[in-house]
């Protein structure tokens, strides 16, 4: 089965966040007939290399989940199932294509042929990526307790997000997705009432007060390697289906983006300004920012590998912060199409796919030579 073959297999399977149990089935079962050994371990699939020096390791880390297809109608070609997977132009379209089963494909072309490791190489293909990066959570949780965990003197970690493969991204923004309840009574909406009653009004209140304030927060809390923090409301609900009825209840949602210096006081400041207005609360865990120097080791071994290289900091939140948050270095390198993620008609320019398994191999070469000789 060629790259071409495989990457339509994982795309024809559809693997929603929480529901990729039968795309790593497939994988552990490719692995079982290309003599890889894989297990499954809390819905990751994991795979592992021992190469000649043991007391050096990358990780390879992809995630088997997709985010949702969006509208149907506006794929030109099947996202999923059997008829999805079109190759026109180079380019092969499907629903994950790009994030990240192009570089599941990449990732398992190379454990295929990587004979003879020069140091132990890990695969980590996670689960729920898109929604709170809990399948790397859980891997590193089983994985600083092995034993051979504490013999390792390096470790490097490449993320296949797309990227590319002209980008290596050495760091992103925090991320936290908060909610604003605003409470109040119900009533008819015939009659005239003070906006301190209207809960939709005291919702407007609040996003002009945090707009008015986040001109401040860009200006405090700029990092010169993140940039500025975001907040954008994605959505302002009540529960109300009726026309002539004023609800009791309105919730505002926000995508909120951190940099270093903003992430631990955003609930703080969040509090401070829509004072008793509203009550925030937050969807799911926080995600730290997180960032590697320009002038680290493997940053200058892809350097080395790729002269030309762009370094860059990621627009979206990955599981890169949670390596880095166990002293993990970790970047971000792929051969998907990054402007096609999260969109209709996803593609991956297939050509990528064998070079990124030839770029990780190179990685693994340089990473495993003396420190002196590597850089």
């Amino acid at each position: 089965m060629n790259e071409i073959e495989l990457l339509k297999k994982l795309i024809q399977i559809p693997s929603y966040s929480g529901d990729e149990k039968k795309l790593a089935d497939f994988i552990v079962d490719y692995c079982a007939k290309n003599n890889i050994s894989a297990t499954i371990l809390e819905g990751n699939v994991i795979i592992h290399l021992k190469g000649k020096d043991r007391s050096k390791t990358v990780i390879f880390n992809a995630h088997l989940d997709t985010v949702n297809l969006g509208n149907r109608s506006k794929w030109k070609y099947s996202p999923i199932g059997k008829s999805a997977g079109k190759l026109k132009d180079g380019k092969l379209y499907g629903l994950g294509a790009s994030d990240d089963k192009g570089a599941l494909v990449s990732m398992l072309l190379l454990a295929k042929n990587l004979k003879n490791a020069s140091c132990d190489v890990w695969f980590t293909f996670v689960c729920n990526e898109e929604i709170d990066g809990s399948g790397t959570l859980n891997f590193l949780k089983w994985f600083i307790k092995l034993e051979q965990f504490h013999f390792y003197k390096e470790l490097a970690v490449i993320i296949g997000e797309p990227t590319d493969l002209k980008t290596l991204e050495i760091g992103h923004r925090g991320n936290v997705f908060a909610k604003i309840t605003v409470h109040g009574n119900s009533c008819h909406s015939a009659l005239k009432y003070s906006d301190r009653k209207l809960v939709v009004l005291k919702g407007m209140k609040i996003v002009e007060l945090i707009n008015k304030r986040l001109i401040t927060w860009e200006k405090i809390y700029y990092d010169s390697l993140l940039g500025f923090p975001t907040i954008n409301i994605t959505q302002i609900n009540t529960d109300n289906n009726f026309d002539n009825k004023l609800p009791d209840q309105c919730t505002i949602r926000m995508d909120i983006r951190t940099t270093p210096k903003f992430h631990n006081l955003i609930d703080k400041l969040l509090k401070e300004t829509i004072g008793t207005l509203g009550v925030v609360t937050y969807a799911q865990k926080k995600v730290s920012p997180g960032f590697i120097s320009s002038d680290h080791r493997i940053v200058a071994l892809w350097k080395k590998i790729i002269p030309d290289v762009n370094l860059s900091i990621s627009f979206g939140s990955t599981d890169q912060a949670l390596f880095l948050r166990n002293g993990i270095p970790a970047v971000v390198f792929g051969p998907g199409c990054k402007k096609t993620m999260h969109k209709e008609n996803e593609y991956i320019y297939i050509a990528n796919i064998r070079k990124a398994a030839s770029l990780y191999h190179k990685f693994i070469l340089s990473f495993s030579k003396d420190v002196k000789t590597a850089i």
